[in-house]
């Protein structure tokens, strides 16, 4: 009861807060008398909108509100017969996809005097990136990953989005958040991304899954090939990974985020990925030692990956999560002052592909990779001769947690 006190009482502050707000401008127009009339008359409409809006914020909250603590309502938190919903969720109302296309014309027209103030400062912003990053013999999957790094780098997600009641910041949900603000959710980032393919003429849309919560991506055609591509599932932080760049749909789907497959194209091929084109070749996972070993003496802050996997009718599900947890379990052990991670592989024409990041300052934060309940005991995979390339590397005793094993 305390804690749905609380919750209440913060929902009620937040309510008293916005109605403050508007009250407060409400009385700066009153106070501009000094001004011209024309002045006076602008600054009340411009207020009197700003108040509807809030009205509007705090009539949502109150139905919220009101559904959280209606004592009357067996479905009320404060009810003795409620019991949680797990899909229940604060989420709202889903974002719009921002329209890129007046933006688009002025681009192909030269002319930007007719796109309003945020759409100009796209507009400007959009020009000079394209003429800094962007160079006339480039393909387009090299004009393409030069975009993502360059989208990835403008926008840190907003995280007032996983708030219990989602707020976010002012255009956080567009190219102008992503761009002026840098601050970005992820329709902001897939509707930046759509804005650049647009500018060059590469073919790319929008897709906005709302069916079990809201996350947004695009899909990119390459050299005739569609691919998923998903900024904000990337997985790096200072630096891209590329672990949702130009992926397939089955890829994708691991997401837990459902699209219409009837609305979109088809993408199956991974000849563009960007970690499948990068990685390293070696013979087996035992050569990983000195991969990862020459990949740290050298500070490198990431390592592409991939070695044969057996064809003994192991699914690639349980041959991607197998591999996951070695290198997880491996990544808190030859770590020395510095934290190893490893983003999940691709299991892809019978390879695992893997991604090491090494961020080179001191951390104690550990987590259990786990084990997932796949069946693995097609898989050979010898503890002994991993434990020995990795004594002999890294000067570490290691061990294998035997449940991921078995």
């Amino acid at each position: 009861m305390k804690n749905k006190a609380i919750l209440f009482a913060a929902c009620a502050l937040i309510i008293i807060s916005c109605t403050g707000c508007s009250k407060k401008e409400e009385s700066t127009a009153a106070q501009s008398s000094s001004e011209s009339q024309r002045e006076v008359e602008k600054t009340v409409k411009d207020q009197q909108k700003t108040i509807e809006e809030q009205n509007k914020k705090i009539e949502k909250l109150t139905n919220i509100v009101g559904s959280i603590i209606g004592n009357d309502d067996p479905e009320s938190i404060f009810s003795d017969d409620y019991t949680f919903d797990p899909e229940f969720s604060f989420g709202g109302d889903a974002h719009d996809v921002y329209d890129d296309s007046a933006v688009i014309e002025a681009y192909k027209s030269g002319d930007s005097s007719k796109l309003s103030a945020n759409d100009k400062y796209i507009y400007d912003t959009a020009c000079a990136a394209i003429k800094d990053i962007i160079k006339d013999d480039m393909s387009d999957y090299e004009k393409e990953k030069a975009v993502y790094d360059f989208v990835f780098e403008q926008g840190r997600f907003d995280e007032g989005n996983l708030s219990p009641i989602p707020h976010t910041s002012d255009n956080s949900d567009n190219p102008y958040g992503v761009l002026h603000d840098h601050t970005a959710i992820c329709i902001g980032n897939a509707t930046t991304f759509q804005l650049f393919m647009d500018m060059l003429g590469i073919e790319c849309k929008v897709i906005h899954s709302v069916e079990q919560g809201e996350h947004a991506w695009n899909i990119v055609k390459i050299d005739g090939d569609w691919y998923h591509v998903d900024i904000t599932f990337d997985g790096g932080d200072d630096i891209p990974l590329y672990s949702k760049f130009n992926v397939t749909d089955e890829i994708k789907e691991q997401d837990s985020y459902p699209w219409d497959k009837e609305k979109y194209p088809k993408a199956d091929s991974m000849k563009a990925n960007y970690i499948v084109k990068t990685a390293k070749k070696i013979d087996s996972v035992y050569d990983t030692a000195d991969v990862f070993k020459k990949t740290i003496s050298k500070k490198k802050p990431t390592c592409y990956f991939s070695f044969p996997l057996e064809d003994n009718g192991t699914s690639d599900t349980a041959y991607k999560n197998f591999y996951n947890n070695i290198f997880n379990e491996l990544s808190y052990q030859i770590a020395d002052g510095y934290e190893v991670s490893f983003n999940d592989g691709i299991v892809y024409k019978g390879n695992y592909y893997g991604v090491m990041y090494v961020n080179y300052q001191s951390s104690d934060e550990e987590d259990d990779p786990g084990a997932d309940d796949l069946d693995f005991s097609n898989i050979e995979f010898d503890t002994g001769k991993l434990y020995e390339e990795y004594h002999d590397k890294f000067g570490v005793d290691i061990t294998i947690d035997q449940s991921i094993l078995e």
